[in-house]
């Protein structure tokens, strides 16, 4: 195959970048300790963030390792994974689902050893509908009999939905974001598309904690960082390069997202609830982490702000961040602050958590159900498991997951 260059883990598999996508590779092997992750949907905000270069890479690299791999496309619109390995796109999956071909006689074999690819075939004009249909659900729940690995090369979710569509009946989502070439509010967007559908962005993620050169501290979905040093080193740097007719577009990102999910679960809520007026909330934490009682630039202040505003009663509990909450808002009439998590959910509608205090992440989920009325929590610090939570009769709703 002559079109090759772009999988460098062909042309030089001892290169750094190589190296980069068997990392990439372990860490969804680690991934598939807790939960299958078989077949993989890989897809980006927009066009030309190297999308196909990287399924490509990563589908080698599994193959190396004696895996049998597909490489499906996905794209029904604008198909390039016959591009990427310079092979015919007359027949493929479109041919299957409409029962004129079967799969034997649309897969192509490659020149990498356990490698098969299964083009586009014939572009047909409902791509939507046929991602959507019963028959595609059958066919790819098909291929984990005869594949490891199945990596679907899906459309920018920025652009269609048609990715979200494929991410119903797959384990993963790998969502690519091109180093300087994305927009930061397209990728926005697109992350908030795959998480309306609930694709599994989480398991992926919680197999990168697995190396080492980043550590297991830096992944976790949350309401935004708060603190004395962060915000205030972020902004200052930003500030310096500016002054200087120079823009940090990274950092600026990284403040302005931080700024949007400080009120992801107000945004939640709101969705959820009619109106906050009256409603009785619960916030449990205030600071902007555990082990402190530190509140500069924490998540909960504009929360419970907001909540306020609108004529909620809060009741607040943190271990050790209360006086600290108190001197930000006086003597407000409408918060009540308690000792205890049981009496801050107690006859209360709505809980927020903000803060990931080990009395929080080890609370008794059933006093959720039991203290509140009609429970509903919005966990901005994903201190709970989603299997251990869906047992129990509570509306539950956390970060990214």
């Amino acid at each position: 195959m002559k079109n090759m260059n772009r999988i460098i883990s062909v042309r030089n598999p001892k290169s750094p970048i190589a190296e980069a996508y068997r990392g990439i590779r372990t860490s969804i092997e680690f991934s598939n300790l807790d939960k299958e992750l078989k077949v993989i949907n890989v897809t980006s905000s927009t066009q030309n963030e190297g999308k196909s270069t990287v399924i490509a890479n990563l589908a080698v690299s599994f193959a190396n390792l004696d895996k049998k791999v597909l490489i499906m496309e996905g794209d029904l619109r604008n198909p390039s994974v016959h591009r990427m390995f310079n092979i015919s796109n007359v027949e493929g999956l479109t041919d299957i689902l409409l029962g004129n071909k079967n799969f034997t006689e649309c897969v192509h074999c490659t020149d990498v050893r356990n490698l098969h690819v299964l083009t586009c075939g014939p572009i047909p004009p409902n791509p939507s509908e046929m991602l959507s249909s019963k028959k595609i659900k059958d066919f790819v729940e098909s291929l984990r009999d005869y594949y490891d690995y199945v990596f679907i090369d899906a459309p920018p979710i920025g652009i269609v939905t048609d990715a979200g569509i494929i991410s119903t009946y797959t384990d993963g989502c790998i969502f690519v974001v091109g180093a300087g070439e994305a927009d930061i509010e397209m990728a926005k967007i697109s992350k908030e598309r795959l998480e309306k559908v609930g694709a599994n962005i989480d398991d992926v993620v919680k197999g990168m904690k697995f190396d080492i050169r980043i550590g297991d501290k830096f992944f976790n979905a949350g309401i935004g960082y708060g603190g004395s040093c962060f915000p205030k080193d972020t902004k200052a740097l930003y500030n310096i390069a500016n002054n200087c007719d120079y823009e940090l577009r990274t950092i600026k990102a990284a403040i302005d997202v931080n700024e949007s999910q400080k009120l992801k679960l107000i945004e939640k809520a709101n969705k959820i609830v009619k109106s906050f007026d009256g409603l009785n909330v619960a916030i449990l934490g205030v600071t902007f982490k555990p082990g402190t009682d530190d509140m500069r630039e924490a998540p909960s202040i504009s929360n419970i702000k907001y909540l306020i505003d609108n004529g909620a009663n809060v009741r607040v509990y943190d271990p050790i961040g209360t006086d600290n909450c108190k001197k930000i808002f006086k003597n407000e009439p409408k918060i009540i602050y308690t000792n205890t998590i049981d009496d801050a959910i107690k006859d209360s509608q709505l809980c927020l958590i903000m803060t990931e205090w080990d009395e929080i992440v080890n609370y008794d989920l059933n006093k959720y159900k039991n203290l509140m009325k009609n429970p509903i929590v919005l966990d901005g610090r994903n201190c709970y498991n989603l299997n251990e939570v869906a047992k129990l009769d509570i509306k539950y709703y956390s970060i990214g997951r």
